[in-house]
């Protein structure tokens, strides 16, 4: 991206791209666990997360964190994606007013 590009040019570039992926994904993780998703895999810049589904004792003896059916993961995996999008697209990587200097969601 530009955006790694432009930072590749400074000394301590790789340090401020560590600092802004670890920011970025420190807000998702907040959001998944917001949701009762499980980060089960960061692959490059995607994620993978479930939404678990159990029996009525396990969603129970887990405070909710395991979904009592289908219907209400599905649920909870569409509002989590709905708050990432809003929270995260054009994400302000760094503070300057070049589009380019963000991070998208597609």
């Amino acid at each position: 991206t530009r955006l790694t590009e432009r930072l590749a040019k400074k000394p301590n570039g790789a340090e401020e791209l560590c600092e802004i992926i670890n920011k970025f994904f420190t807000r998702l993780i907040e959001i998944v666990e917001k949701y009762a998703g499980d980060i089960v895999k960061f692959a490059g810049d995607a994620v993978c997360i479930v939404w678990p589904v159990g029996q009525h004792d396990e969603c129970t003896s887990t405070k909710g964190f395991i979904s009592p059916n289908l219907t209400t993961a599905t649920l909870r995996a569409c509002a989590c994606s709905m708050e990432i999008h809003r929270t995260l697209h054009d994400y302000v990587a760094i503070d300057d007013p070049d589009p380019a200097n963000r991070v998208h969601l597609q």
